[in-house]
């Protein structure tokens, strides 16, 4: 049974989990795995070839993201129960295609990789309250408890992302907002736009 709740208190709710669930792992895998690199200013084109990156800090990241993510199993499928809400970890062959898709288009690391851990709520009133929303989303940014957001609005596609990321060396992750009167054309138009990156190679 879906828990039906005011929009703006659920997402409020759910990005105030998120970021203790990202500094949760975050500090732990970062105190493990110490980083001096800049994602933030680091070109994609620099990184395909680095190799202890490549092997060892990302493939460990999506390791580690998986282990923890077992352990937080039965909260995550509870979420799921009581909302119209999903989440995955990207697989490592899945970010490898992705960064040999992006190269020379002179984009940073930190773009790209944003979203090794995804989440996505879909709600009912999204589009109506989109200024409501957009002040809670700047107020927790000023919070730093998200570190920035958009309205992505391409083509049939329409969602607030969400990015948290703590400091400039360490990967995000990401957070989707769907109204529910979009859902339909956004899996459309994520679907289209996987099969094209992959056509494009």
């Amino acid at each position: 049974m879906k828990i039906s709740a005011d929009t703006i208190e659920v997402i409020e709710c759910f990005l105030r989990r998120y970021e203790k669930d990202y500094m949760f792992f975050t500090s732990s895998f970062y105190f493990e795995n110490i980083s001096q690199l800049n994602l933030r200013k680091l070109l994609v084109d620099k990184i395909i070839d680095n190799t202890e990156f490549l092997n060892e800090d990302l493939s460990a990241y999506i390791l580690d993201l998986s282990t923890w993510f077992k352990s937080r199993e039965d909260n995550f499928d509870e979420l799921q129960r009581n909302y119209n809400f999903r989440y995955r970890i990207k697989k490592f062959e899945v970010v490898i295609e992705k960064l040999n898709h992006n190269l020379n288009s002179h984009k940073y690391v930190s773009k790209i990789l944003n979203d090794l851990f995804g989440e996505r709520i879909i709600l009912d009133n999204v589009i109506h309250k989109e200024q409501e929303i957009k002040k809670l989303l700047d107020n927790l940014k000023e919070e730093s408890i998200i570190y920035r957001y958009y309205y992505r609005s391409d083509g049939n596609y329409h969602a607030f992302h969400c990015y948290l990321q703590d400091t400039n060396n360490q990967l995000p992750w990401e957070f989707q907002i769907w109204d529910s009167s979009n859902a339909v054309a956004n899996y459309l138009e994520h679907d289209r736009h996987e099969r094209e990156r992959k056509e494009k190679g």
